[in-house]
């Protein structure tokens, strides 16, 4: 009973090592090892749940190209025995076909002109209405600056109140609170606006002048994309209504080019259509090759857990555990 009560005073993760017999300590590295195999049985799940699911992505990629292929190639021919056909076509009436297009030419060569000073015109009114926003835009942000530092008095005699007064006036979307708030001011009318509902007139000017500002260059650039493409259109008519013996031989010289380039489509086709279903080939046969080791991997992992729970069970039959080791014990000494 002495060695009893002196357990009792070790520690209590002490006591349970000097209580284990060989059989508990068998027994935990048995659960040890059961707990390594069965993470490392989770672990070559999760990489098998993603070979699986790359397996998946790829035969599908693979499939749609190989169909898109199958798909396309008959396409590309059809459209090359049209573009051999329409060639011929052209060939057999390029010298029928010398029509005289100079008055049409010189239609397409008025209109651009016309067009060219309309934009010119154009171009200067925004250039003079640019400059006086930003002048504008300019002027309130001088008003602003004296304000905030309390030279509103300097400010309201020097040019820039002039430009200002003026920019009220012609501000046309301007709120009406913040016209008559800038209006008293400037004009020195009694019982204007204290300071801070004068800055908040003014900012909300130079917002509306800026915006302004940024719709008409807005407006500028859209005008000037749809000159330039209308000048191009127009310089197009111009370079190929010289001829239509030239226009012919162009057109035969581009279909002669597409031909070229659609029967490299169609090679191009046909080898990656090949390339792509010996690729969905190998990929099966991968795919089945690792599928096959997954499965031995896992029946060896099955047969391995299923040893240790034997061993276990068998190691937690006293009956049969006691006598063992005892025989062992004896058997040692």
């Amino acid at each position: 009973m002495k060695w009893k009560r002196l357990l009792l005073l070790l520690p209590w993760g002490l006591a349970m090592r000097v209580q284990k017999n060989p059989v508990a300590r068998v027994t935990d590295l048995l659960e040890k090892i059961q707990e390594k195999v069965e993470k490392q049985g989770q672990e070559d799940a999760k990489l098998w749940e993603q070979m699986q699911c790359n397996c998946k992505k790829t035969r599908k990629r693979l499939d749609e190209s190989i169909q898109q292929e199958e798909t396309r190639l008959p396409m590309l021919r059809s459209e090359r025995m049209g573009l051999s056909a329409q060639k011929a076509r052209l060939e057999a009436r390029l010298e029928a076909e010398k029509e005289n297009a100079v008055a049409e030419k010189a239609d397409a060569q008025a209109a651009l002109t016309a067009a060219s000073e309309l934009r010119q015109k154009e171009a200067n009114e925004f250039e003079k209405l640019k400059e006086e926003l930003q002048k504008n835009v300019a002027a309130v942000g001088k008003a602003i600056a004296a304000f905030e530092k309390g030279l509103a008095g300097s400010f309201l005699q020097s040019n820039e109140a002039d430009r200002l007064r003026e920019a009220t006036e012609k501000t046309s979307n301007l709120r009406l609170s913040d016209r008559e708030a800038l209006t008293a001011l400037l004009s020195g009318e009694a019982g204007a606006p204290g300071s801070s509902a004068v800055l908040g007139a003014l900012q909300s000017m130079r917002d509306t002048m800026e915006e302004d500002l940024s719709a008409s260059q807005s407006r500028e650039a859209q005008a000037v994309l749809a000159f330039q493409g209308m000048a191009a259109a127009r310089r197009s008519e111009v370079s190929t209504l010289d001829t239509e013996i030239e226009t012919k031989t162009s057109r035969i010289g581009e279909l002669s080019v597409d031909l070229v380039n659609q029967q490299q489509a169609i090679d191009s086709g046909a080898k990656r259509l090949q390339d792509e279903t010996k690729l969905l080939s190998d990929t099966e046969e991968s795919c089945q090759q690792q599928e096959q080791e997954w499965h031995a991997r896992s029946e060896s992992r099955a047969e391995e857990l299923v040893a240790i729970q034997e061993t276990l069970k068998l190691l937690a039959d006293d009956e049969v555990t006691r006598p063992s080791f005892s025989e062992h014990t004896r058997r040692d000494a």
